[in-house]
Parts: C-alpha cells; structure tokens; sequence
C-alpha cells in the first residue's frame, strides 16, 4: 500500500472513534509513502485469530497527522498467534492535540498491545528507528511509543533506536516518551517529558537504555528514567543536558515510588550509568527550526 492520500474530516470530534485510515492483516505487508490525517488510528494492523504466525510488516516513510493514534498494532484474538518481523521507519508523526479530550484510553505516536483474552500471543523481532514523533502532542496524551508486552519472550527482540522524540514547551507524554521494554539506544528526546518508562505491565522483560540523549529545559527537574523492574534494567552511556535536577525512579515491589536525585545518587544506588554524563548545552544545529542534529563542536 503506498502513495496514497487519506483524510477523514472532523474525525477529532467523533465520538464513536471511527476514522482509520487503514486496518490490516496477514503477511508480508508493506505500507510506504502514505499522507494519512484526520482520524482514529491512520494505520491499524491486527494479528490473529488462531495459533500460529504472522510475519514480515513493514510501516515505513508515512506522513501522519491530526490522529488518535499514528500506529496501532494488536491483538483481540484468543489462540497463541505471534506478529514477527515487525518493522517502523521513516515515519513521520504529529499534531495528535487535536483530540485533546476526546482520545479515550490512549493518545499515541505509535502503540502496540495484546488485549487478547488469555495474552497468549506477542511480536518478536519489532523495530521501531529513524522516527520523528511530535512536538504537539497535547495535553491528554499517554506515549510517543507505548508496548505492553505481556511475554517475557517479546521485549529482548524489540529495538526502538535512532528516533526523534519532541514535545512542545506546554506539554509532555504523560508516560514518558516511551513506555516499554527492549534495547533502547540512540534516540533524541526533546522536551519536558519523562524520558523511558520501562518494565510497567510486562513480564521480566528486560531493558538496555544506552546512547541516548536526553534534553529537558524544565527547571522543576529531568526525569530520565521510571523502572519496575531494577533487576532487568541496564543503563549507561547516555547523555543528560537538564535545566533542573535530575531524576531516576524505582517502582518497587510493593508499588512504592523510590525517588533518586543527581547522578551521584542514582549511580551509587545501582551501579548504572557508571559513564553516562551532564551537560549543559548539547549545541543543535538549530534548534529553534527543528534542526535537532548536533555541531561538531557538540560535548554530546
């Protein structure tokens, strides 16, 4: 499917939630080149029902805007079928404020979920890079990126890497820019939103965050990191420009907030980000203009 023009007008006030720009299902499907705006989910793609697997689903240089959700991909079917090889590039994605409360339970760049009635189903092999996900997201909003995996088999082949994340200054994902588990590296996050929210919902999934750059101007704080499961996290090598103080949480077992303020703290609590560093200023090319690439003077 590729080079189409898809727009569903006032679908940002329909309550119904109707609006999808495409619904798919099955193997080898490739979605490129397509202008979707004005709807619910501009490109749904649905695994199931039935044992077995479905494969090989590429989302790739799509421009999508004014949606619920830019992405869904899920499960309502019963009967341990598995979506592998899952692939989302290129893919350009914003001006999701306009369903400012009328989005029901999610508000999402891109979300992926088994609501199947025994979670017997999952992805493996998912790859999310090369994204450019905001900055006007809203103010009711969950995720740029938002997987709830209920296998502990899914997220150690997921990988969401060299993507763009933004808010505008008046908003921030209520979630953190992404709320999963997987290797996590290389991403840009802009933005007074929390960074990575990992392990909430998921089964021993475990987490790489490595290589990413993380660029808060709130004074009120920068909070990088939200982990319910320490034990499967790895963080190190990542880079903080913060206008206020940094921020790591633990969720502990009990569903207790353990709060961990600067650097020092958070490294001698749990032994992360032994050579991740603060700065101040990483020096975009022009980041007024969206240019978030960085100078060769950068200390980034």
């Amino acid at each position: 499917i590729d080079n189409l023009y898809q727009r569903k007008a006032n679908s940002s006030t329909d309550g119904t939630r109707v609006g999808q720009g495409m619904v798919v299902s099955g193997s080898d499907i490739l979605i490129q080149n397509n202008a979707l705006t004005d709807g619910d989910t501009m490109i749904a793609a649905l695994w199931g029902p039935g044992a077995g697997v479905y494969h090989d689903l590429t989302i790739t240089g799509n421009t999508i805007g004014r949606a619920n959700h830019g992405i869904g991909i899920g499960s309502y079917q019963a009967g341990n079928s598995f979506f592998d090889n899952v692939t989302i590039s290129n893919n350009r994605i914003n001006d999701l404020d306009v369903w400012n409360n009328n989005s029901a339970l999610h508000l999402d760049g891109i979300i992926i979920y088994d609501e199947s009635p025994d979670y017997s189903g999952g992805i493996s092999n998912l790859k999310i890079f090369n994204n450019y996900i905001g900055p006007n997201i809203g103010t009711v909003n969950t995720a740029a990126v938002f997987i709830i995996a209920y296998t502990a088999s899914e997220a150690p082949s997921t990988q969401i890497y060299n993507n763009l994340f933004t808010s505008a200054p008046a908003y921030s994902w209520t979630n953190g820019f992404i709320a999963a588990s997987g290797k996590i590296y290389n991403n840009t996050f802009i933005g007074n939103s929390s960074g990575v929210n990992s392990g909430s919902g998921q089964a021993a999934n475990k987490s790489e965050i490595r290589n990413n750059l993380f660029y808060n101007t709130s004074a009120a704080g920068c909070s990088t990191l939200t982990t319910h499961d320490i034990a499967n996290v790895t963080s190190d090598y990542n880079v903080y420009a913060c206008a206020g103080q940094l921020q790591n949480v633990i969720v502990n077992s009990s569903g207790a907030y353990e709060f961990y303020y600067g650097l020092p703290a958070w490294q001698a609590a749990t032994g992360y980000d032994a050579h991740t560093r603060l700065i101040t200023d990483p020096k975009f090319v022009d980041a007024a203009n969206g240019n978030y690439r960085l100078l060769s003077s950068s200390p980034a």
